[in-house]
């Protein structure tokens, strides 16, 4: 199957694939902070989130049930921990999804949650470890393996993995992250994962800009 384009592109109001397993529980982040709105440039001020902290957000934008504030779309900047709207919006930005496959939002990848996945197929997903990092798992219920991509220097098992105990559990050897980059790799990981390309070393912040070059096209902007 062939993966859909990352590139930029025209704005539009997405459909999201029936594919992904959502539900209408996000978190929110208040914000006191007062940005300016910006113009969408072509891709100047979307290749500038990484590039700047003087950035120029945009109000808000909207992509399916994700309402994308200015704090969330904070945590596109350099250095920045990303925040599960910013994850969850990208994976509804994914439009083709192999037929065997589930991918499930953040919301899954909480305890109480496990009991809801679906024990046949694939299941992908990026779950939280500690609360404080992200890390992309791939289950297959077919050949009763699952994959751990982890970018943590000291990773830890992750509690998913206790729920699903036999399933036979592989550490992938990627790429470790030197900052609080967690989420980046989390999303390249889970792009790897569905799609079943190569996995490389990246270039953290541009591809943090290509994640927001992702939303903004994708997204409608309030």
């Amino acid at each position: 199957m062939r993966a859909p384009n990352l590139s930029l592109g025209s704005c539009q109001k997405m459909v999201c694939p029936k594919k992904i397993r959502r539900t209408r529980f996000f978190a929110y982040v208040p914000c006191d902070s007062k940005w300016p709105p910006v113009s969408l440039q072509p891709s100047i001020p979307i290749l500038r989130i990484c590039a700047s902290e003087e950035i120029n957000y945009p109000s808000k934008l909207r992509l399916q049930e994700i309402t994308l504030t200015h704090c969330d779309l904070q945590s596109l900047m350099r250095s920045v921990f990303m925040n599960d709207n910013i994850i969850n919006a990208f994976i509804f930005s994914l439009e083709t999804i192999p037929d065997d496959m589930i991918v499930y939002e953040t919301f899954y990848g909480l305890p109480p949650s496990f009991k809801h996945i679906k024990k046949h197929g694939t299941a992908v997903l990026v779950v939280t470890n500690n609360e404080n990092h992200w890390l992309t798992v791939k289950m297959d219920f077919n050949t009763q393996e699952a994959i751990i991509y982890d970018s943590s220097n000291k990773p830890e098992p992750p509690a998913i993995q206790t729920y699903f105990n036999s399933l036979k559990w592989i550490s992938a050897n990627v790429q470790k992250q030197t900052g609080p980059d967690c989420g980046v790799f989390a999303l390249y990981f889970l792009y790897c994962a569905i799609y079943g390309t190569n996995m490389k070393n990246i270039n953290v912040d541009e591809y943090r800009a290509t994640i927001g070059i992702r939303l903004f096209t994708k997204a409608i902007l309030l």
